[in-house]
């Protein structure tokens, strides 16, 4: 349905394409200057700093994209009227004799 994919890209581009880059800049340098704060001598040999910036960084994509992802659930709930009739059609067929359900669940990925 393109109402399920229009909620998906748009649940995805704030996680990827907002936070995610927001998450990966800011967090390894507030921790670098946490390091010049904490054990100031420490950053003096050019090597150090380097694998420690190196260290922050990936520590941060590590633990960033799942914590972003996680933000939004996997599942999108949605209202059946505002699928596509053909989308409606498949609700109301699949789920029998009875009524159709007011609202569908669509697995959106990760």
């Amino acid at each position: 349905s393109r109402a399920a994919g229009r909620a998906s890209v748009v649940r995805a581009f704030f996680t990827r394409a907002l936070l995610l880059p927001l998450v990966g800049l800011i967090a390894p340098t507030w921790l670098m200057a946490a390091t010049r704060v904490a054990a100031p001598g420490i950053l003096s040999c050019k090597a150090v700093d380097l694998m420690l910036q190196i260290f922050f960084i990936a520590v941060t994509l590590a633990f960033g994209l799942p914590a972003c992802s996680a933000l939004f659930p996997d599942t999108v709930k949605l209202p059946t009227r505002a699928l596509e009739p053909e989308a409606q059609a498949e609700v109301r067929r699949r789920s029998g004799e009875g009524s159709a359900p007011d609202q569908v669940y669509v697995f959106r990925g990760i």
